[in-house]
């Protein structure tokens, strides 16, 4: 019997572990744990405050005031921008951090049979920075069309089991095994304020209230990745013809599958009510 247990960088953010316990020849069971940052910046601003799971907001103030000058102002947008409204944004760290665990076990039946099974469970948490439009692309570089870069929220799952078996003898061997990967994500859909709007607007309907770039909708909507599976199923097998010469197959089958519900056609209620 054997035990073996190794660590890398412990009680850090990026730390890592791996317990090996077994018998030579008969048995393993292992367990390995990861984490792994990823930071974007450290100088970030933003105008958003995250108010519920996947709802971004922004001051009705600010908004108002964007809006004013999108509308009379245009060309003194960005400097008004970067001398009165970035020195007043909150900071933050936009980061993810993967944690990792899987656990193996191995078992040797004969010296011609053994068998794998393994599960493995990883969890994304963190912020991310996302480029998003207000109208559609590509007509927003046609019509004018306002931008935002927004602090993704990052929550998600992924769930992996695997099973092997396999039979080898002088001649021949043969394989089968299962995989299926199972994906949770905890923010499906994401809601952000328009920064430059307060209310929805279309020109071609509100010609005297909504003219140029300032039109869109108050909010902008963004479908993120959705709840799905994957479940393969694999047989392979091998034959040694002659000497020099050995015959291998493979056939791997897999059924992937997600039933997310659509998003609206549009986050604009005008334009909603124009669609069937």
């Amino acid at each position: 019997y054997y035990f073996d247990v190794q660590s890398d960088k412990a009680i850090y953010h990026d730390q890592s572990y791996l317990a090996t316990f077994g018998k030579w020849n008969k048995f393993k069971v292992q367990f390995r744990y990861d984490e792994i940052p990823h930071t974007y910046s450290n100088t970030t601003r933003t105008l958003y405050t995250q108010t519920g799971r996947g709802v971004l907001t922004i001051p009705l103030l600010t908004r108002s005031t964007l809006q004013g000058l999108a509308a009379s102002a245009p060309t003194s947008l960005p400097s008004t921008i970067q001398t009165q409204l970035v020195p007043s944004m909150n900071f933050f760290v936009p980061s993810i951090e993967r944690r990792a665990g899987t656990l193996l076990f191995g078992y040797n039946i004969s010296p011609d049979w053994d068998l794998l099974a393994s599960f493995s469970r990883e969890h994304e948490t963190g912020t991310r920075p996302l480029g998003l439009i207000f109208n559609s692309s590509p007509s927003a570089s046609l019509t004018g069309g306002y931008g935002a870069e927004v602090p993704e929220p990052i929550d998600y799952f992924n769930n992996t089991v695997r099973v092997r078996a396999q039979y080898a003898r002088e001649r021949w061997a043969a394989q089968i095994g299962y995989t299926g990967s199972f994906f949770q994500n905890n923010t499906g859909v994401l809601l952000f304020d328009n920064p430059f709007r307060t209310t929805d607007c279309v020109a071609a309907l509100t010609p005297l209230v909504c003219t140029g770039a300032t039109q869109g909708p108050a909010t902008g909507q963004v479908d993120l990745y959705p709840d799905n599976h994957a479940q393969y199923l694999n047989f392979a097998g091998s034959f040694e013809l002659m000497k020099h010469l050995r015959l291998l197959a493979s056939i791997n089958a897999g059924w992937l599958r997600q039933d997310d519900p659509f998003v609206p056609y549009t986050s604009n209620s005008l334009l909603l009510a124009q669609t069937a």
